[in-house]
């Protein structure tokens, strides 16, 4: 007599083989899950760590030019800086700005703008970080003499003060983060002024 269908140890094979394969499946899902909601977490920590490292090389290179003033506030600054293309050198005006998003979030946006009589030279906008709760920008200046902590201050004027900053603090806290960070960026204080 011939027999049709599975016997009762085959199937219990064919149920194990089956549960180990949806075992590795599963285990396969949840993995891919928890990895993308650690780069989900981990992305604003790094486009806080991108932004600082740019804004840090941009305000070393900013300069006391009589033409532009460093100007800034808690949302806004304005710098020149001079970049080398070969052999010459062109000052930029550079601006970072605090504005809000298409989501609501605030977000720093930069510009700059290759410094030159005729104003209608084209301008490059970025933007640099978005999904802030807060952003915040305030200005070092060193007291007179060699002791003293810094006095940090809203706004800085260039023109008022003859000079720039000695310290920029940027202050960003993320949304969905608990914490606020923070970078005191120092600028490079330049013997040469442009006048």
């Amino acid at each position: 007599m011939k027999q049709t269908g599975l016997s009762f140890i085959e199937l219990i094979i064919s149920i194990t083989i089956f549960a180990i394969v949806i075992v590795a499946v599963y285990g396969v899902f949840n993995m891919g899950i928890k990895t993308w909601k650690r780069t989900q977490r981990e992305r604003p920590l790094q486009e806080v760590r991108l932004t600082f490292l740019k804004m840090q090389k941009e305000l070393k290179q900013a300069l006391f030019f009589s033409e532009i003033d460093f100007k800034g506030d808690s949302s806004k600054m304005i710098f020149p800086i001079v970049v080398s293309k070969g052999e010459t050198k062109q000052v930029y005006i550079v601006t970072y700005m605090v504005d809000k998003g298409e989501s609501g979030n605030l977000r720093i946006t930069r510009k700059e703008r290759l410094y030159s009589e005729n104003k209608d030279i084209g301008e490059k906008t970025r933007e640099m970080v978005s999904s802030m709760k807060s952003i915040r920008f305030e200005y070092g200046s060193r007291p007179t003499g060699l002791s003293g902590n810094f006095r940090w201050q809203d706004m800085w004027d260039g023109e008022r003060h003859n000079s720039l900053p000695s310290a920029v603090r940027v202050s960003l806290k993320p949304d969905g983060v608990e914490e606020i960070y923070s970078k005191v960026i120092f600028l490079k204080q330049q013997d040469l002024n442009i006048q």
